[in-house]
């Protein structure tokens, strides 16, 4: 599965710089190329679940028992940290 979305890319992009990370430390703590993680924040790169799971992780969120959140929509903004 590949999730390519919106609201995603705003996530990672807020919830990175909150944490004061570049792209290329969060990138390296993923295991990802920059440029991937760079096309993931603007929304024009899909990326495997798996690769959302470590984003997030890194982020200090979780993936919870809806995927709809992660694959469909949902307001991250809502949601709660871990």
């Amino acid at each position: 599965m590949v999730v390519k979305n919106g609201w995603l890319a705003e996530l990672v992009k807020e919830e990175r710089k909150k944490l004061g990370l570049t792209q290329k430390d969060l990138a390296r703590q993923v295991g990802i190329n920059v440029n991937t993680l760079g096309s993931v924040e603007k929304g024009s790169r899909g990326v495997s679940l798996e690769t959302v799971e470590k984003l997030l992780s890194e982020l200090g969120w979780e993936l919870d028992a809806y995927p709809y959140d992660i694959v469909g929509g949902g307001d991250y903004k809502n949601r709660r940290r871990r």
